[in-house]
């Protein structure tokens, strides 16, 4: 009787590693955000420089697959769905571009831009990103970012800004495709509201 056992164990195992290895798995589908940018503006509104830092994520945002909250408590991450380029750089992008088209400022600095003295330094984290499922019949895609604003590097305790922006998005069907598309929305009513 142990002996069949064994033999029926081995088998199934067999059949369920040759299927592993032998049919072909999904591919991953990759994102970009794509923000509604305004129209590029002629003249600074104000003449100062800016220096935006990398935006950071907190830590249970920092992974690249699309999360997805069911309960209080309870998340689960999707492997075939993912941002092609973390989150918190791709919106370290899309905040230098939009300060850049609004007009804000005369002069930004990034990472990949050369050095000047900055007057003012914009910081952000992403405290949120996911897809709220807790009520199933009314899905929303969850975006929220903390940003700080102050004077200069010297002076931290001259802080002009420190707000959270929070975007809750109803999704159009519950789709992958509905959720990048609410990301995109909440992403760019953020960049307005923050310029």
């Amino acid at each position: 009787m142990k002996k069949l056992n064994v033999k029926i164990l081995v088998v199934i195992v067999t059949i369920l590693l040759s299927g592993c290895f032998a049919g072909k798995t999904m591919p991953q589908n990759q994102y970009l955000f794509a923000v509604n940018y305004p129209s590029q503006s002629t003249a600074a509104v104000n003449k100062v420089a800016i220096e935006i830092k990398p935006l950071v994520s907190l830590p249970q945002f920092t992974s690249n697959e699309f999360l997805y909250r069911l309960s209080t408590y309870n998340y689960i991450t999707d492997y075939y769905n993912e941002f092609l380029v973390p989150a918190s750089q791709q919106i370290t992008n899309v905040s230098v571009e939009f300060l850049s088209r609004q007009g804000w400022t005369s002069y930004i600095k990034s990472d990949t831009s050369p050095y000047q003295q900055a007057d003012y330094v914009l910081m952000g984290t992403i405290v949120g990103l996911y897809a709220d499922y807790r009520i199933s019949s009314q899905p929303k895609a969850i975006l929220a970012i903390h940003y700080v604003f102050y004077k200069d590097k010297k002076d931290r305790n001259h802080i002009l800004l420190d707000k959270v922006y929070t975007q809750a998005v109803p999704l159009q069907a519950k789709s992958t495709q509905a959720l990048i598309t609410a990301w995109n929305a909440g992403l760019t009513t953020i960049m307005y509201q923050l310029a």
